[in-house]
């Protein structure tokens, strides 16, 4: 890859920051896109939506679950396990998910990434990235989850061994 075709850090909308609580998936400033998870001072995540069409099957889930004139007992169930939904931004030419910074409350949170469901690649996609996400999550056809990464805060550690800690 020349420097002509590296993919430069995209700018940040403003009162925004890399997600300090991001145990597995894009980080803010690494990968092909450079694309990551993003906080912001009001307590809200700003995820950018990924390129077609899973970008707008995951917005049209958010929409879904968190529509007001929703009857649909299984979606309605959904709402307190899924960060709320609070609308989009657009901002530098990038759509982003607002949505509810679940940690935002918390000083030293331990918390955990998993993919629920039981396939894990996009059904649309090349037979070469289908394989490749099979392998990659190769038990969760049969648990219908998978945990992709972890963080237990040393707080949190400490308390269970029965010593108090101050600090994360």
């Amino acid at each position: 890859m020349t420097a002509e075709t590296r993919v430069q850090t995209p700018p940040m909308p403003t009162g925004a920051r890399p997600l300090r609580n991001e145990v597995a998936g894009h980080f803010y400033g690494r990968g092909k896109t450079k694309l990551g998870f993003l906080e912001c001072d009001d307590g809200t995540v700003l995820k950018p939506v990924q390129p077609q069409p899973r970008g707008e099957r995951e917005l049209e889930f958010f929409k879904k679950v968190f529509d007001p004139d929703s009857e649909d007992k299984a979606l309605i169930a959904l709402r307190p396990l899924v960060p709320r939904y609070l609308g989009t931004v657009f901002e530098y030419n990038i759509q982003y998910i607002r949505m509810e910074n679940v940690t935002f409350p918390f000083t030293c949170p331990s918390i955990m990434d998993i993919k629920i469901g039981q396939i894990a690649y996009d059904p649309e996609g090349n037979p070469e990235k289908i394989e490749k996400q099979s392998k990659k999550y190769k038990y969760i056809q049969q648990v219908g989850f998978q945990i992709l990464g972890q963080r237990v805060s040393r707080s949190a550690r400490k308390r269970r061994s029965g010593v108090q800690a101050q600090d994360c």
